[in-house]
């Protein structure tokens, strides 16, 4: 999908750049669809870019995958 694409599906939604805190919600929704564009992951309704993230992290560290190791540790050890 181009970024004009990306741009015209965030406007749909009625979203325009007016002020600063729209930049921040497209940039927001560029970087959430960036993130996801070659992942089977679906976003959950207003999930950002952060929860993308540690979604992935956690899926990777239960997986083993990347190199991640599951080792927890206890107070006691």
């Amino acid at each position: 999908m181009t970024i004009t694409a990306l741009f015209d599906s965030w406007r749909a939604n009625d979203n325009c750049l007016k002020e600063l805190e729209d930049w921040d919600e497209w940039e927001e929704y560029i970087e959430s669809s960036i993130a996801k564009r070659h992942s089977k992951m679906r976003l959950q309704d207003g999930e950002k870019s952060d929860g993308i993230l540690c979604r992935n992290f956690l899926r990777a560290y239960a997986r083993e995958s990347h190199g991640l190791k599951r080792k927890m540790k206890t107070p006691n050890s």
